[in-house]
C-alpha cells in the first residue's frame, strides 16, 4: 500500500509541474503581446509528455489554437513514433522525419532532425534533461598539462586513459586561466545554445532549459548506459 501511495503521489507531481511549466509558458508568451504565430519548440521531447500538457494548458487558455504549432527535433525514429501515438490520432507513417501531422488537440506538429530545419517564428524553445545528455570532452590536468580523458578498451573492459599529448581538443576549448583540476566541456551545446540565442534575437522567443543536478561544481558527471 506504502509504494502504492507513493507512486500515486509522483505521478500527480510529475502532472502537476507538467502543467505549471505550460502555465508559465503561456503567461510569459502574453508578457510579450502573445505575437502570432506561435511555435513550441522542444529539443529530445522524449514520450512527448510534457509537450502533451502543456498543450493541454494552451487548449484550454488560448483562443488562437490554429496559430500555434509543435516543432519537435528527435533523432530518434522509435521515441517520433512513441510521441506521435501520445499526442496524434491520425497518421500511418513510419518515419516521421519531416512529416506535419496533426494533434488531438488541433495544433499541427512536425519532427525535425536538427534546429536548421524548424521554421522562423517566435518561438517556446522547452530543454528538459537536454543538455546533461549532450557529448562532452573531458580533461584532466597532470604535471605536464592538460591532457584528455579518453575511453579505452583491455581485456574485455572499457576503461580511462590519458591522452600522450595535448589533443586539438585540449588547445581550443581550455581557458588559459582555468582553475580546476578536472573539467567537462560539451562544444556542440554552446553551438547549439547559439544557434537558440540568434534565432531569439532575430524572431523573439522565451526559453526555458532544466537539468536536475546539485549544488556547486563537480568535477566528474560522466556516465556510461548499456
Amino acid at each position: 500500500m506504502f509504494l502504492e501511495a507513493v507512486e500515486i503521489l509522483l505521478h500527480h507531481l510529475r502532472f502537476h509541474k507538467c502543467l505549471l511549466i505550460g502555465v508559465w509558458f503561456y503567461n510569459e508568451w502574453h508578457r510579450v503581446g502573445h505575437p502570432q504565430p506561435v511555435q513550441l519548440v522542444e529539443f529530445g521531447p522524449g514520450r512527448g509528455t510534457l509537450t502533451d500538457d502543456i498543450l493541454r494548458v494552451f487548449s484550454k487558455l488560448s483562443n488562437s489554437e490554429s496559430k500555434l504549432s509543435v516543432q519537435f527535433i528527435e533523432v530518434s525514429p522509435h521515441l517520433c513514433l512513441v510521441q506521435k501515438s501520445r499526442l496524434c490520432t491520425e497518421g500511418a507513417e513510419q518515419d516521421l522525419h519531416g512529416k506535419t501531422l496533426k494533434t488531438k488537440y488541433g495544433f499541427p506538429i512536425t519532427w525535425h532532425h536538427h534546429l536548421t530545419t524548424v521554421p522562423e517564428a517566435f518561438s517556446l524553445f522547452l530543454a528538459h534533461e537536454f543538455f546533461d545528455a549532450m557529448p562532452i570532452h573531458k580533461f584532466q590536468k597532470t604535471p605536464d598539462g592538460w591532457r584528455e580523458v579518453l575511453i579505452d578498451f583491455k581485456d574485455g573492459e572499457l576503461q580511462y586513459v590519458l591522452s600522450r599529448s595535448p589533443t586539438p581538443a585540449t588547445k581550443l576549448l581550455i581557458d588559459k586561466d582555468e582553475k580546476r583540476d578536472h573539467i567537462e566541456i560539451s562544444p556542440e551545446s554552446g553551438i547549439l545554445l547559439d544557434d537558440v540565442t540568434k534565432r531569439m534575437k532575430e524572431d523573439g522567443g522565451i526559453a526555458l532549459i532544466a537539468d536536475y543536478g546539485h549544488f556547486g561544481t563537480k568535477t566528474d558527471t560522466f556516465r556510461n548506459l548499456k
